[in-house]
């Protein structure tokens, strides 16, 4: 999951090297990314606190 965020922060950004800070990302997450991107009821965090669940339940929100 980091790869894929911290891809698309650099074509979003416009770096081809960039890092996601995902505490940043999650204090503020309005800022970076809108809801319609998230699946409900999954806060976004840094990948590595996410459960399994959570993080397989964000992968196949994205899939769709």
């Amino acid at each position: 999951m980091r790869v894929f965020v911290t891809g698309h922060y650099c074509l979003a950004c416009g770096k081809t090297n960039a890092s996601v800070l995902g505490a940043a990302i999650a204090d503020n997450q309005a800022s970076y990314v809108s809801s319609k991107y998230l699946p409900p009821n999954i806060p976004f965090k840094e990948p590595t606190r996410l459960t399994h669940h959570e993080l397989i339940e964000t992968l196949e929100f994205w899939k769709e």
